[in-house]
């Protein structure tokens, strides 16, 4: 079972030095989008647009290629539209989306994060769904980039320990 909290933090004096350079290139992006900034207004906001540039390291270009991409998914995945009711696998990759959504339509600002709390409590390998956990990860690397700030496993199966040592 996996939970989503929310996290916030006070800006650094860096952070509101370079706002004005980073409010230029969220510009520079809403231009680069063209009609889609009025065909989504609310994904499109400032704040999703900075946190799509943060991700792609302040680089235009890339930031507007990942936003097109995810405005192509938000059409054919309508995250907007997901209620629940959840019980299978990809119902619940369909949880993620919807509580990866809610939380940035109610952020106020790109700097609010999401820590990403995972028990693993009954787990088994074999009861593992291997393409819905692909399908997740790629979902908040490339739809919601630096949405995740942490995760946390609790009880942790014991054949994770070859990814962190």
């Amino acid at each position: 079972m996996s939970y989503l909290l929310k996290s916030r933090r006070e800006p650094t004096l860096h952070e509101h030095a370079a706002s004005e350079e980073q409010q230029a290139k969220i510009n520079e992006v809403r231009e680069l989008l063209g009609d889609l900034r009025t065909e989504m207004p609310v994904f499109l906001s400032d704040a999703t647009i900075r946190r799509f540039l943060r991700a792609r390291n302040w680089s235009t270009v890339q930031a507007t290629k990942t936003l097109k991409e995810a405005v192509k998914w938000r059409r054919q995945y309508k995250p907007e539209m997901i209620r629940w009711s959840l019980t299978s696998g990809k119902e619940q990759v369909k949880q993620l989306v919807y509580n990866l959504e809610n939380f940035t339509m109610s952020s106020e600002s790109a700097q609010d994060n999401v820590v990403w709390v995972v028990d693993f409590r009954g787990w088994k390998l074999s009861s593992t769904p291997l393409a819905e956990t692909r399908q997740s990860l790629n979902i908040i690397q490339n739809y919601y980039p630096g949405l995740v700030a942490v995760a946390i496993l609790c009880n942790p199966p014991k054949i994770f320990e070859s990814f962190w040592k």
